[in-house]
């Protein structure tokens, strides 16, 4: 998949969408993760398109920050599960045996 990306965008334009995305996960971790969801925030800025990713980041931006980080969280991770859905992305871990 990346291989792909960079075929048809070049490397400076998936390496730009990398750096947006590793912004985005930090902020996530930084002032959303309850100290349960930092796999699911990791696996999430990896499976979601940059754009979603965006959004995702836009919509915990609008969230009253007067709100304890349980709820934050709770309203983010719901957000993000509810766009993965829409787009029939498994946000879980496959365990090899």
């Amino acid at each position: 998949m990346n291989l792909d990306y960079i075929k048809d965008k070049g490397i400076e334009r998936f390496i730009e969408d990398q750096r947006k995305r590793i912004e985005i996960l930090n902020d996530l971790l930084t002032n959303y993760d309850d100290g349960r969801s930092k796999s699911f925030f990791c696996i999430s800025s990896t499976l979601l398109p940059a754009t979603k990713l965006e959004k995702v980041h836009e919509f915990a931006q609008k969230i009253n920050q007067e709100s304890d980080l349980k709820e934050k969280c709770r309203l983010v991770r719901g957000y993000i599960t509810e766009i993965a859905d829409r787009l029939n992305i498994i946000l879980k871990l496959n365990k090899k045996d």
